[in-house]
């Protein structure tokens, strides 16, 4: 659902169309502004703040957050702390942020890019790891080849 509301910024007032979009992790949306520029914002899950994608904490991202905060009733959801993994070996960095969880029996890993964006959760059953993956319109083009790496890691050292 699009909405048109007011954003109060560096000391201006612009017109903005606001596209919420679902998303289990993060409150998150997608924000036109007059000037055409466009770009995905959503909350960190571990602080709460408001982060714009690709960009990170920006002023702009505080100022589309404190605009959501208003049209909230109440905070969408809890904060939990990632942890995180960092290996600069091989031909390329690899870094992510994780919680580790149980549920039905079985261990689930959340999978967080750098950027604080969530990417896939996984599980392994019949020693084969699955991965569960949130789509919508608004699909992020991670690097997939951490479907790969994550696993490998994961069980080499145990996180």
């Amino acid at each position: 659902m699009n909405n048109t509301a007011y954003l109060e910024f560096e000391n201006q007032t612009s017109k903005v169309i606001i596209e919420e979009i679902f998303h289990p992790i993060h409150q998150m949306v997608h924000v036109i502004f007059e000037d055409g520029y466009e770009n995905i914002f959503f909350t960190d899950i571990e602080t709460g703040e408001w982060i714009e994608q690709d960009l990170g904490i920006t002023s702009l991202a505080k100022a589309i957050g404190i605009l959501m905060e208003s049209k909230e009733k109440e905070p969408f959801h809890s904060m939990v702390q990632l942890k995180w993994y960092h290996e600069n070996s091989g031909y390329k960095p690899i870094h992510f942020g994780y919680i580790k969880y149980k549920s039905a029996g079985n261990i689930f890993y959340a999978i967080f890019a750098a950027n604080k964006r969530y990417m896939f959760t996984l599980f392994r059953k019949n020693q084969l790891w699955k991965a569960m993956s949130h789509i919508n319109l608004h699909s992020w083009n991670f690097d997939p080849d951490y479907f790969q790496e994550v696993p490998f890691i994961l069980d080499t050292f145990q996180l």
